[in-house]
């Protein structure tokens, strides 16, 4: 909490800024007098509406280093080795917010920063995994990365096909066993070897084998990374490739005879 205070500037408008002791728990003592209270008071209810950070660390009496890592940071750093080159992995507990502590040396510190330089430049979307109360992972996959292991067979070898359901964030959710982890991680491998394809224009979805494919007459798509052409409404339609949204689709005259035509929507 401390280097987000400071990160935050939660002393200001107390002048001279509070100067801390440490106590034997590593924790920062400061005295305030009853005005330099409701300031900091005030400063401290702006801060909470700060997102939590990743991370966050404090240097003990010890000079050890106690990092303070969030759950889904964790989790990254358990999938992509984020502790190597340090013997042994450090033992870490969980606090009462749900996050992970862990307290590391000076020269462990060193080697986990430059462990965290190589993870910031993995995409944090593709997916990430807690194993619950039973010992069952459960993998929360992006939209993107469903598509890729949909159309490259990403379940190969498990039996059957883990059922899925969609969180609020419109995100992939499904529950495996430690032995079906170990056959979906080495098709993630498979797939993590795929190069990676630009997004499609709108008017356009796209095939992850092929690329990007213009979508058929009376379809239409916002292209990004949209792995398939959306039906216009019943009555509508719209000329191939020029469907970028709902809004593209119009409504079709359809002749019934010479000089005869009807509203489709009328049918």
């Amino acid at each position: 909490m401390w280097p987000m205070m400071m990160e935050h500037n939660a002393f200001a408008g107390i002048h001279p800024v509070p100067h801390p002791s440490i106590n034997s728990a590593g924790m920062y003592l400061i005295t305030l007098n009853p005005a330099q209270w409701h300031t900091f008071h005030i400063r401290q209810e702006e801060i909470t509406k700060v997102p939590t950070p990743d991370f966050t660390y404090t240097i003990n009496s010890r000079g050890m280093y106690v990092v303070d890592i969030s759950p889904d940071m964790w989790n990254m750093i358990m999938q992509y080795n984020g502790f190597d080159g340090i013997h042994p992995v450090p033992h870490h507990t969980v606090n009462s917010q749900g996050r992970y502590i862990v307290t590391i040396s000076l020269a462990e510190w060193h080697i986990f920063q430059v462990n965290l330089e190589k993870l910031s430049k993995i995409p944090k979307a593709s997916f990430i995994y807690e194993i619950n109360s039973s010992g069952k992972y459960v993998v929360n996959i992006s939209p993107y990365m469903w598509n890729m292991i949909m159309q490259y067979n990403g379940f190969d070898g498990i039996h059957p096909v883990p059922h899925h359901t969609v969180n609020s964030q419109g995100r992939y959710v499904v529950t495996i066993s430690r032995a079906e982890w170990h056959i979906f991680h080495v098709n993630l491998e498979k797939i993590h070897k795929i190069p990676t394809l630009e997004p499609c224009k709108a008017g356009d979805y796209l095939n992850f084998k092929v690329g990007c494919v213009t979508c058929k007459e009376n379809t239409y798509s916002k292209g990004g990374h949209s792995s398939k052409c959306i039906n216009c409404p019943h009555g509508k339609g719209v000329a191939k490739g020029k469907g970028r949204d709902e809004h593209s689709c119009t409504w079709r005259w359809i002749p019934v005879k010479r000089d005869v035509y009807y509203n489709a929507n009328l049918e």
